[in-house]
């Protein structure tokens, strides 16, 4: 029997028949274990699993096993995108981190990413990384990003919104192309280590509090530059070559480097960067 069910979960249950929980007569029951079903909700295009399930189409049960064989919580770190034509988005003002790439809670190592549907002309989709500068204007628009693997998938939601300011603003994209890319900045070995204030880490991931505002380095000398020479630092002092570098905007509007590091190098590595940082000549 189906009942709608409202609150933090909308949508509705489908409970057993009275016969199966309690038989035909009612004497023999009731039986306890019965399995019921909370189908996930459709919602912006993607099925929002409700607790107990997971997946795409949430048909996984929810099991400490499963989290670690199945895709499982893909995040990006922010969901609201307000975007200008011409802007790259590593320089749009309501970006929060850099670059916009996911974040799983559980499952496989090695995945695959789309999106649905195609996003605005000039920004792609790359490994899950969201890169490019919008060249039109496109309406709010939700767009559905699906992380799969051979056992199965789990999607995100994000929304981008493109604005045009002039009256020479492209509503379309031009027909010749039907995307654009985003080039490798070049690596620059001109990082300033004296500016980390705190260091703390967690497995594999190092994090470092700039005096810094993330504003400011948007803007000189950008983001991408700035991951370069953060890059260039750590094999230079360090000798650790470093693949994932993240930079994003504390509450207080200070900058946070995120390191992936060598596990067995974390010790050490952090020893050198607290005295790097008690140092002052080292700036």
């Amino acid at each position: 029997k189906r009942k709608d069910v409202s609150g933090l979960f909308g949508g509705y249950v489908l409970c057993p028949e009275y016969s199966t929980l309690c038989g035909a007569t009612g004497a023999h029951g009731p039986r306890r274990g019965q399995e019921f079903l909370f189908p996930g909700v459709m919602r912006h295009g993607r099925c929002v699993c409700p607790p107990g399930s997971l997946g795409a189409d949430c048909s996984v049960s929810d099991t400490k096993e499963n989290r670690q064989n199945y895709p499982f919580g893909l995040r990006y770190p922010q969901q609201e995108f307000l975007l200008k034509v011409g802007v790259p988005l590593s320089q749009s003002p309501g970006l929060v981190a850099w670059p916009v790439r996911p974040s799983l809670l559980d499952g496989p190592n090695l995945m695959s990413f789309r999106v649905s549907p195609e996003l605005p002309y000039g920004l792609e989709l790359l490994d899950g990384v969201l890169s490019g500068e919008p060249l039109a204007s496109s309406p709010r628009q939700a767009y559905v990003i699906e992380a799969f693997s051979w056992t199965g998938s789990t999607t995100a939601v994000i929304f981008i919104t493109v604005a045009c300011e002039g009256a020479g603003c492209a509503a379309t994209p031009p027909p010749t192309t039907s995307g654009a890319s985003t080039a490798s900045p070049t690596p620059t070995t001109g990082a300033g280590s004296g500016t980390a204030v705190t260091v703390s880490n967690r497995p594999g991931l190092l994090l470092l509090a700039l005096n810094v505002p993330f504003r400011e380095l948007q803007q000189e000398p950008g983001l991408e530059v700035f991951a370069q020479e953060v890059k260039a630092v750590f094999q230079m002092v360090f000798y650790v070559d470093l693949t994932n570098v993240g930079i994003s905007a504390a509450d207080d509007g200070r900058a946070v480097i995120e390191a992936a590091v060598p596990l067995q190098r974390q010790p050490q590595l952090e020893e050198e960067l607290r005295l790097q940082i008690a140092d002052r000549a080292s700036s």
